[in-house]
């Protein structure tokens, strides 16, 4: 089985086979001083914070709210990715609105370049009305929104 190690020296982490590593340990080679076994991981909250090591052990580091918000958010690669979550009848209901937020959702798509985050004021707003507009329920837009 395949561990990972800490190089006291060089301060990396390097995966190295147990049975080589017991081998090292009891023939007294000097690779086993050199080499440590790193401790478990501390328990920590994986929604809210990461663990790193630091050369000295492990470090408990709290996520900032925009790293917090890259980890829930799901991301479209472009515009047209984002337009296949509607249906085509849904499509139709939004090219025909009159309703300006809808309008200016599907203005927008038109020039949007990029990603296209579900977190975005824009997207929210533009589903948002979609809604009131009947043209997509809540669930539907929970389900258009969700990863």
């Amino acid at each position: 089985m395949i561990k990972k190690y800490y190089h006291t020296e060089t301060f990396q982490i390097v995966d190295i086979e147990e049975s080589v590593y017991d081998s090292w340990v009891s023939s007294n080679n000097r690779k086993a001083q050199i080499y440590q076994p790193l401790p478990p991981q501390p328990s920590y909250n994986e929604d809210t914070q990461r663990v790193e090591w630091d050369d000295t052990g492990w470090v408990v580091i709290n996520l900032t709210p925009e790293e917090i918000a890259a980890k829930t958010r799901k991301v479209w690669k472009d515009k047209a990715d984002f337009w296949n979550e509607f249906s085509n009848s849904e499509k139709l209901a939004i090219m025909d609105s009159t309703i300006p937020d809808i309008r200016l959702l599907d203005r927008q798509l038109v020039v949007w370049s990029g990603e296209i985050w579900s977190d975005d004021a824009r997207v929210l707003n533009g589903l948002d009305a979609l809604v009131t507009a009947a043209i997509i329920t809540n669930q539907r837009k929970a389900e258009i929104l969700s990863k």
